[in-house]
């Protein structure tokens, strides 16, 4: 499609973030690179520009590493820096890792308490909606870095109150169906966090 995103019926799935590509770096070609870290090597390429361990998280495996990553990179330059993810503080060693990562504070699921699930934690909407008084308070200028779950497989279902107006045909109910749901409701609920921001100034 001309928008550069993918679309239902002539409907785009995901239009706010197409929207976005006139403001900042697009890239139409992504090459998974994680391994047996999954998540964790993902975060683990984002923050350090490096290739994850071929066999084994470099969660586990080199927690103790110094690292030097863009959180590192943005507090030097003073930021106020923070992560956050709706889900258990240990899994894949978050609660060891973030704090090495450079973030001066975390946040995960037992802070951000009980609420509408969609996969493994809180929908993404609902978990923007807990974390905006946080980045509301935070001293400015700030790099927030957030894992979010309501896209995360394995889509045997999406909560039919979280539906917005794309119609799927076919492909209603079924797995592919529900990851598109979740692409747009994710979008729909960035655009919602950055209103929000905005609105705060």
């Amino acid at each position: 499609p001309a928008h550069g995103g993918a679309d239902v019926g002539g409907r785009e799935v995901t239009p706010y973030l197409n929207s976005l590509r006139s403001e900042g770096l697009s890239f139409s070609t992504v090459i998974d690179q994680t391994a047996q870290g999954k998540t964790s090597d993902g975060e683990y390429l984002a923050l350090n520009s490096q290739h994850p361990l071929p066999r084994g998280a470099t969660s586990f495996l080199r927690a103790d590493n110094h690292f030097l990553t863009l959180a590192h990179a943005l507090a030097y330059q003073g930021y106020t820096t923070s992560s956050a993810h709706p889900y258990r503080r240990g899994f894949w060693n978050r609660a060891v890792l973030h704090p090495r990562y450079g973030f001066a504070s975390s946040v995960f699921k037992r802070e951000l308490g009980e609420g509408q699930f969609v996969g493994w934690g809180l929908a993404d909407g609902l978990f923007f909606e807990r974390m905006l008084p946080r980045l509301e308070a935070a001293a400015q200028p700030w790099f927030a870095f957030w894992v979010t779950l309501s896209l995360h497989h394995p889509y045997d279902e999406f909560p039919d109150n979280l539906v917005g107006d794309l119609e799927l045909g076919e492909l209603e109910g079924t797995r592919l169906g529900n990851y598109i749901q979740g692409m747009n409701y994710f979008d729909r609920s960035l655009q919602q966090l950055v209103k929000d921001l905005d609105e705060r100034g």
